[in-house]
């Protein structure tokens, strides 16, 4: 059976857009869903990507047994 794998760089853009997000919303004061405008959103991400890469970068790195990490995670 083969096990299922994700990219490195894939996970930590994905978290990296997920905490981008978190923090546009609340810089936002955004309470209804219907309020996000997706394009602002992710030109937010573009001018902060490097910040929130890093940031991805340093939680994945807090995971147990990281340092094994190398182009995929099981």
């Amino acid at each position: 059976m083969e096990e299922d794998t994700i990219s490195l760089d894939f996970l930590t853009e994905a978290i990296a857009k997920a905490l981008c997000f978190e923090k546009y919303i609340a810089l936002a004061g955004i309470e209804n869903p219907e309020e996000i405008d997706l394009h602002d959103v992710l030109s937010y991400y573009d001018e902060h990507q490097d910040i929130y890469l890093n940031k991805a970068f340093a939680l994945l790195a807090m995971v147990e047994g990281s340092e094994e990490f190398l182009e995929t995670i099981h």
